[in-house]
């Protein structure tokens, strides 16, 4: 069983990881062609880790605060996203950023901090990543993993469960 992370937006990223939560595959920036986003990338992706079965968790926030341009471009990502995943067929769980933040970043001043401690947490549970997380932009595949974690947990609590 694999985990895709999914941090939705222009600048997003996407991470996958293991039934272990080892990281196997990244995309620092979701593909965008133009005003579009490149969900053909990301379909080939999904396809190529949905062999072994993948199960999607994706950021559901809002555009609140957003200006016109950028909540349209916003819904455009989440849409292209979340239409790979039902072209696919993949089962997901959607995640506000306040839970999943809540218990993956235990001990971490998320509040305060913001992106840098984001890139914290993941940088400190994830050594294969963190050549990629030198750069404080990289808070969206630092959050993208995080997101991928809290999914592959949820899951593992769920069969546990069963």
């Amino acid at each position: 069983m694999n985990y895709a992370g999914v941090d939705v937006g222009k600048s997003g990223a996407i991470t996958i990881m293991d039934e272990y939560g080892e990281i196997i595959s990244t995309m620092p920036k979701v593909p965008w062609e133009s005003d579009r986003l490149g969900a053909r990338e990301i379909y080939e992706r999904f396809s190529v880790w949905a062999k072994d079965g993948l199960t999607v968790t994706v950021e559901k926030v809002n555009s609140f605060g957003q200006g016109r341009t950028s909540a349209f471009t916003f819904g455009r990502s989440v849409g292209g996203i979340m239409a790979v995943v039902d072209i696919l067929k993949l089962p997901y769980i959607p995640v506000t950023p306040q839970t999943w933040k809540k218990t993956m970043m235990v001990g971490y001043n998320y509040k305060e901090d913001g992106k840098g401690a984001s890139i914290k947490c993941a940088y400190d549970l994830f050594p294969t990543l963190r050549p990629k997380l030198k750069l404080k932009s990289s808070h969206n595949l630092a959050e993208s993993a995080l997101i991928a974690e809290y999914g592959r947990r949820i899951i593992s609590r769920r069969l546990d469960n069963a």
